[in-house]
């Protein structure tokens, strides 16, 4: 596959990333936007998702919904999400209707309406998803670990019940901007004239800073937070702690990492947890990364009567990897899987749009293609694998999240506190 990106800055500071792919007849657009909820406020916390939903209520040249569906019409796709530190836009759809997709994007983007009724008929679907969010206990316990560290991206009932027209008009004008957004092309198109549709698209963009924000928060521990849900079967537990951002240089060992706590059967936690002992029926471990900091988490759901043993068994087998270095055998596998998914990606123009996107959003000074990404992961040792693992899981770096009946069986506190800082020797 002949894989090659061009990345360029217009004029008024839109970063642009073009990545022609041959032997495919799709193209994918992304229009990414440095924006969410790390620029909101407790007063207005859920405003970038929403914001995301209101542009596809109507914007300047296609005023309904219904008027959006024409690139559906075309067999094509598009979608939108919120990330703590990003908006994103994007559409797949035939390589010759390139032009479709790029006018619907860019005036959704650059100039939705934002029209006072359709926020206040949305506000009841935004408050529907939190509601949802909060009875699935799986979801619930994810949002609450997250939301040590910070404002989650839902928002609440009381924030999202204020949020005005006039707040959305000026977090659209602050956050839209030049400097803010990244243009990713993918697939089958001509780069010349692709050069100028965009430029026609966005040069109408007046040019502003980038924008800028406090530095995180950091988690700290060993902390424990207990959400009661007595009705509930079972505990549903996340423990995790600071990791690192996308910008260090230790991500692929932290990939390789978490490969071994968490591929499926041949994970350590799946083996250890499931297998040996039948704890609990399903065990994940992962990461979550932002530009400058970012978190790893261990959840399950598991029956009050083995929630202190199984806390116990995932301490030990952290433990195991602080302690013991690596066979160079299972050092080899967990490369492989991180290795695969990088060559799966290769074959969709959409995946590949969101890998190089997010670079040229928050890494422009180092972009990577697969192939040197995957060079990356080869070049893992066992010592950085080792050296990673030290320095994520110790004690203060350990944070406890249980949505459940816990209470009904007498699981105390104190003794989750014992298991966690000196029942493992940490």
């Amino acid at each position: 596959m002949n894989l090659n990106f061009e990345f360029y800055y217009l004029d008024n500071g839109v970063r642009v990333m073009l990545v022609p792919i041959s032997g495919v007849q799709s193209v994918a657009l992304g229009v990414y936007v440095r924006a969410g909820t790390r620029d909101e406020t407790e007063k207005n916390n859920g405003i970038a998702h929403f914001l995301e939903h209101m542009v596809f209520k109507g914007s300047k040249n296609y005023s309904t919904p219904e008027s959006m569906m024409v690139l559906e019409a075309t067999g094509g796709y598009k979608n939108a999400g919120t990330a703590q530190e990003y908006t994103m836009y994007e559409a797949k759809l035939p390589a010759d209707k390139f032009d479709l997709g790029l006018d619907i994007l860019s005036d959704i983007v650059l100039n939705p309406l934002l029209k006072d009724i359709d926020i206040q008929k949305e506000k009841n679907t935004i408050l529907e998803e939190i509601k949802r969010r909060h009875d699935q206990s799986e979801e619930l316990v994810v949002e609450e670990f997250f939301h040590l560290r910070g404002l989650t991206t839902l928002g609440t009932p009381e924030s999202v019940k204020v949020l005005s027209k006039g707040q959305f008009d000026s977090y659209h004008q602050s956050n839209y901007t030049s400097a803010n957004i990244v243009i990713c092309v993918t697939g089958k198109f001509d780069p010349a004239s692709v050069k100028h549709k965009i430029s026609q698209a966005f040069l109408k963009l007046p040019k502003n800073p980038i924008n800028t924000w406090s530095p995180p928060i950091k988690l700290t521990g060993p902390l424990i937070k207990i959400i009661e849900k007595p009705d509930e079967k079972q505990v549903q537990l996340v423990l995790g702690g600071e990791a690192f951002g996308m910008t260090d240089p230790r991500r692929f060992a932290l990939a390789v990492l978490f490969r071994i706590l968490d591929f499926g059967l041949s994970g350590r936690l799946f083996k250890a947890i499931r297998i040996d002992r039948n704890l609990a029926y399903s065990i994940n471990a992962g990461t979550d990364l932002d530009s400058d900091h970012g978190s790893w988490l261990v959840t399950a759901g598991v029956s009050p009567e083995n929630l202190k043993e199984l806390i116990l068994i995932v301490l030990k087998e952290l433990k195991k990897l602080k302690d013991s270095p690596l066979k160079e055998s299972e050092l080899a596998d967990a490369k492989e899987k991180v290795r695969v998914p990088l060559l799966f990606s290769l074959e969709s123009p959409l995946s590949q749009m969101e890998f190089y996107a997010q670079q040229a959003l928050f890494r422009p000074q180092e972009i990577l293609t697969h192939e040197q990404a995957i060079e990356k992961v080869k070049a893992v040792t066992t010592a950085e694998v080792q050296s990673v693992a030290r320095d994520l899981f110790v004690t203060s770096n350990l944070n406890l999240v249980l949505v459940g009946p816990v209470s009904k069986f007498d699981i105390r506190i104190s003794d989750l506190y014992d298991i966690i800082q000196r029942g493992n020797n940490f």
